[in-house]
């Protein structure tokens, strides 16, 4: 049994769920169904590493290498450290008890080799990200950049992001997931605006100001705000 600060709560009790059935021979969107994108489970399994004794402080290992690792390229970009940390550590809960900070991770790394022109590479990341969770497709704009400069790269680049996407819904239907994938898309169709989300911002602004009434509600697994006319 996981008892004490070993045992999983909250998301990483959901993580750590997905994770055991995932290792003990289910099948993601066939035998169990995650809602999250199928990338996402790669970081969720990874904490699985040392035995479920440890899966949340291994977790919070990931957790903290991917820090580390978001520091070094911040470093490299000429950012200024203590101001990423004091963006992000705040955060608290919401840093560490989700997985949310490996596709910003996938995101600020896709950034870095367009950047640093390596456009296909970039491509291929961030392709990832958006396997991981969907915001990591908006930062693909920054590849024109690239296409400006060397117009060659926009084929290999628009290969290298929807190749590996083809690849793993590949995979998924093979083995009689379709349904779990369906499910999956109508599921994100249907969700609302999550509390802590950036585009409930300027809702919750608008409420603290008196121009909007909200309503909270628990759906999907969160907390979502909804306006009322």
């Amino acid at each position: 049994n996981i008892e004490g600060l070993a045992k999983p709560s909250y998301e990483l009790a959901l993580y750590y769920k997905f994770a055991s059935n995932w290792a003990n021979g289910l099948l993601p969107y066939k035998d169990f169904y995650p809602e999250y994108p199928p990338f996402s489970l790669v970081f969720m399994r990874l904490a699985l590493i040392f035995g479920e004794k440890y899966y949340t402080i291994t977790f919070y290992g990931l957790v903290f290498l991917a820090i580390v690792i978001m520091l070094l390229i911040v470093h490299k970009l000429g950012g200024k450290l203590w101001i990423f940390l004091a963006t992000i550590l705040p955060i608290g809960g919401l840093l560490w008890d989700r997985f949310d900070i490996f596709p910003a991770l996938l995101g600020i790394l896709g950034i870095f080799l367009a950047i640093k022109n390596r456009p296909v590479w970039a491509a291929f990341v961030l392709s990832l990200g958006f396997m991981t969770k969907i915001f990591p497709v908006f930062l693909t704009p920054i590849l024109l950049i690239n296409f400006w400069e060397e117009p060659k790269t926009i084929v290999p680049s628009i290969l290298a992001f929807i190749v590996p996407a083809i690849i793993t819904i590949g995979i998924i239907m093979s083995y009689g997931g379709g349904d779990g994938l369906l499910k999956f898309v109508k599921y994100q169709g249907v969700r609302g605006t999550q509390i802590e989300s950036f585009r409930a911002t300027p809702l919750l602004w608008g409420y603290l100001k008196g121009r909007t009434n909200l309503v909270v509600e628990y759906n999907h697994a969160t907390y979502e705000i909804k306006e009322i006319k």
